[in-house]
């Protein structure tokens, strides 16, 4: 598969021709971004999902150009919020009356699951990935490493 890649990687993009348009320009990929296309796929494949990458190689999706119309149309799917919409209040972690949660085991496999495979990490680059693969292996100790996460989720940590 790495090889069908660098092969990849070698093909003169100017005899093909442009397989996208943007409103009345042609667009033509740069040899740039067919390099970094190529390592997101080695990148996915590296991580497992092989779904991923097949994704990523077939499609002609790119990023939007920098146009007024492009502004324009965000701006028109996404508009500002309400301005009488409140920001929920954080629950106090140290009031011991709040309602706490009572995950077991097999709750928490169920829910690592669901995640596909080259899941992208959240704001502490924690690759769920990471979480999934203690909960597959049959080493006990291994397990014990979900249970700082039980104490996350359940809310008994400061």
């Amino acid at each position: 598969m790495k090889e069908n890649l660098q092969e990849w990687q070698t093909i003169d993009v100017n005899v093909f021709p442009p397989p996208l348009q943007y409103s009345k320009k042609n667009f033509k990929p740069s040899p740039e971004s067919i390099l970094t296309k190529a390592k997101k796929i080695v990148s996915k494949l590296s991580d497992g999902d092989c779904g991923g990458a097949l994704r990523l190689l077939i499609s002609n999706d790119s990023v939007a150009p920098t146009l007024d119309e492009t502004l324009a149309s965000l701006v028109d799917k996404h508009p500002p919020p309400c301005p009488d919409e409140e920001t929920p209040t954080i629950p106090d972690p140290f009031d011991e009356d709040r309602l706490l949660l009572d995950i077991d085991d097999s709750c928490l496999e169920k829910a690592l699951a669901t995640f596909s495979k080259g899941s992208a990490g959240g704001l502490d680059s924690l690759r769920p990935q990471i979480l999934k693969d203690p909960t597959t292996s049959p080493c006990e100790a291994s397990r014990k490493c979900l249970e700082p996460l039980k104490l996350l989720i359940t809310g008994k940590v400061p």
